[in-house]
């Protein structure tokens, strides 16, 4: 037994020896290795090289963890990147090759590379922010944040919830939607571009979503395979016709693709003081509508509000000339009584069309339409 205790002292003797020229090493400690130095103070000497030679040991293993760790972070950082790299991968393919296009990356529809989509997408953005539109838009309305405008009447040419459900289809104004779509790609309104429209039921908002659609103003909600978005399969089924209004060829579909108004900002409400209610919730700097009664409500809250009250006679005469014309008549009559009844409040602007409001000529709206310059 002596034996033993003998050789554990040796050990633990020669363990505290290594530990002390380690401190003597690194910090320039001195002390005995020893705890036979005899009376307290050798004692107090080894209890002191005890604790700093714990105190050493601990710093030495935290090192050589770092030191081992080093490779093992890399790797969990590379593990990282791939990871990111793969969900990337995952959200452009679910995106489409509009998206993987747009950020430069490989998997445009024809399969070729992603450099020159990019480029051809940054070149497109800068055409559409430095377009005869988009330059009259901005000067036409400096620090707007928010527009709001009404579809019946303003991008269509049918007025009411009813000649729209009764109709079956719709077509978008060329000029009309030209404007929108240079108006939400200018980044003249900060905040986005807000599309109401007041319909009946179903059929009207299969109607305004496939005219708006067609005409690239709002994106698809159409969706691989040719399956309806959330919301919109009651109107599908509801009209055949208003899906094929909504221009189901390769290049309606490619144009909504790329089209600057998100669908989730294109809002259906079932009756006029819904969509005053909906516009007051919005709170847009301008709205731009085509109902007398709706601009009547709303007078008194917004800064800004544009009656689009037509004037053209020869369009005029062409809208009467189509299937349920009569069902407009009396949102006609009461535009023109508006405009009868004398100046209309400060806020209140009363225009032919939108690109008299934004002091364009049909000319130009017309060229850039034909042209489709967004």
């Amino acid at each position: 037994m002596q034996s033993l205790l003998a050789e554990l002292r040796r050990a633990v003797a020669t363990v505290w020896a290594r530990v002390l020229a380690l401190l003597q090493s690194l910090f320039g400690v001195r002390g005995s290795a020893s705890g036979n130095g005899g009376g307290g103070g050798g004692g107090g000497a080894s209890w002191t090289t005890g604790v700093l030679g714990l105190a050493a040991l601990l710093v030495a293993v935290h090192h050589l963890r770092g030191s081992s760790g080093g490779s093992g972070s890399s790797g969990s950082r590379e593990q990282q990147q791939q990871q990111r790299r793969r969900q990337q991968q995952q959200q452009d393919a679910g995106a489409g090759p509009s998206a993987a296009a747009a950020r430069g990356k490989p998997g445009s529809a024809g399969g070729s590379g992603g450099g020159n989509s990019g480029g051809n997408a940054n070149a497109a953005a800068n055409a559409a922010l430095s377009s005869p539109l988009a330059l009259a838009i901005r000067a036409r309305l400096p620090g707007v944040r928010r527009v709001c405008i009404s579809v019946p009447g303003v991008l269509i040419a049918e007025r009411s919830a009813a000649r729209l459900s009764r109709s079956g289809a719709a077509r978008a104004r060329p000029g009309a939607a030209a404007l929108v779509r240079a108006l939400a790609a200018s980044g003249a309104a900060r905040d986005g571009v807000f599309l109401v429209a007041h319909v009946a039921d179903d059929v009207g908002q299969a109607v305004v979503t496939g005219a708006l659609e067609a005409a690239g103003v709002v994106g698809s909600s159409r969706r691989a395979g040719g399956a309806i978005g959330p919301g919109k399969e009651k109107g599908a089924a509801a009209s055949s016709n208003g899906q094929a209004a909504a221009g189901a060829g390769a290049a309606a579909a490619a144009a909504a693709a790329a089209a600057p108004v998100p669908l989730h900002r294109l809002l259906f409400v079932s009756t006029l003081d819904g969509k005053a209610s909906v516009v007051r919730q919005l709170e847009p700097c301008v709205h731009v509508d085509a109902h007398p009664a709706t601009i009547e409500a709303l007078q008194r809250f917004m800064p800004r509000l544009v009656l689009v009250a037509g004037g053209d006679a020869d369009d005029e005469e062409r809208e009467r000339q189509t299937a349920g014309a009569e069902d407009d008549a009396p949102v006609v009559a009461a535009a023109r009584a508006y405009v009868a009844s004398g100046p209309p409040p400060p806020n209140v602007t009363v225009a032919a069309s939108l690109a008299a409001y934004l002091g364009l000529s049909e000319d130009v709206v017309a060229e850039a339409a034909a042209a489709g310059v967004a």
